[in-house]
């Protein structure tokens, strides 16, 4: 984590080193790309990027551009000021955010009513006050979506009132199997008996792994369709559109996923249990067209011919990137990391052979 929070979290933070706006473009438009290409039409868009007005803009017309159905969460994020020595901004929230905030809740939605706003905040470390004075100026703004990221330990030690309170206040979570998994969170807790119920699934991070959600291969005790479910109409129900989207319906939105089995195991399984083969068997290839409202956005198994210069754009950012990365002295960034974080640095090694 000391070498992602410099490297991977705070890279944004380089715009006085380079010009990092139409990377932030194109690393966007490929995250909905990938996400339309493995069958998903829907988004709630953590948006940990917006260290300023000109970067939320990019990142928003990206998504804008592609036409998939996204809740774009804006958030407050931590931003380096000084690399060298390392420096932080105090201010998690400056004016501008809150100014551009209002501005793009009062012309939401965008994309043909296909992107909404919504708000991601990061900040429950501040003082009861403020967390809760930020929420009440949110929900005056119209913004009905609110997000947060949270872990309690490596096995999600939540107290049992937690997941009852959560149920109460219309809470839900969405389990991120692959990142938990890579990050040593723990069990994925999309399973676990009080928290099913009000669970769906994610990916939570489209650059450290697949955007994909065709992924719970191993569901334990649970059926297909729980597991089905959680990638679909819970998806729905935990962003407020359970009447609109998540399932095939008279008078819901037209968003379909086609299926053309290629997977050995999927077209066995297909003639047996469709679900099944889905859950169990079903990969990328596997979805031939995709259509979010009226608009085709896959079709032939093929995305509509966009992805080859996205995939150029995307390899000369990560080059950009990497360059400027190359230039750094990470010693000074990861101390003070250290001490912000108060973390006690005789208790990190290198190895626990």
């Amino acid at each position: 984590m000391l070498d992602f929070l410099p490297k991977g979290r705070f890279s944004s933070s380089m715009s006085s080193r380079y010009s990092p706006l139409k990377d932030i473009f194109w690393d966007r438009l490929g995250g909905c790309l990938e996400a339309v290409d493995s069958g998903t039409t829907t988004v709630v868009d953590n948006a940990n990027m917006n260290y300023s007005p000109e970067y939320s803009s990019s990142a928003l017309s990206a998504t804008v551009a592609w036409g998939i159905r996204s809740f774009f969460c804006c958030c407050p994020t931590p931003r380096v000021t000084s690399w060298s020595p390392f420096e932080m901004a105090t201010s998690l929230m400056p004016d501008w955010f809150h100014a551009q905030l209002a501005e793009l809740a009062e012309k939401q939605p965008f994309g043909d009513g296909r992107v909404s706003l919504g708000f991601a905040f990061e900040g429950s470390f501040l003082p009861k006050d403020v967390v809760i004075g930020n929420f009440e100026k949110v929900r005056r703004l119209g913004i009905k979506l609110i997000t947060s990221h949270y872990t309690r330990n490596p096995v999600f030690d939540a107290p049992p009132e937690y997941p009852v309170q959560l149920a109460a206040a219309n809470g839900h979570i969405s389990s991120t199997p692959e990142v938990e998994l890579q990050m040593g969170i723990g069990t994925p807790v999309c399973f676990r008996p009080d928290l099913h119920e009000i669970a769906s699934l994610g990916v939570d991070c489209h650059s450290s792994n697949s955007g994909d959600i065709l992924i719970p291969r191993d569901i334990g005790s649970h059926t297909v369709e729980a597991a089905y479910n959680l990638g679909t109409i819970k998806g729905a129900r935990a962003v407020g559109m359970g009447g609109e989207i998540g399932s095939i319906a008279v008078g819901k939105l037209a968003d379909l996923i086609i299926f053309d089995a290629k997977s050995p195991g999927m077209v066995y399984a297909a003639q047996h249990n469709p679900v099944a083969a889905i859950v169990l068997h079903a990969s990328v290839r596997d979805i031939d067209t995709v259509i979010v409202d009226v608009d085709g956005r896959k079709t032939g198994g093929k995305l509509i011919a966009v992805e080859k210069e996205v995939a150029v754009e995307l390899l000369k950012c990560r080059q950009r990137l990497d360059e400027e990365l190359s230039k750094l002295d990470l010693h000074g960034p990861k101390k003070a990391i250290t001490a912000r974080l108060h973390i006690d640095k005789d208790r990190i090694v290198d190895s626990l052979a």
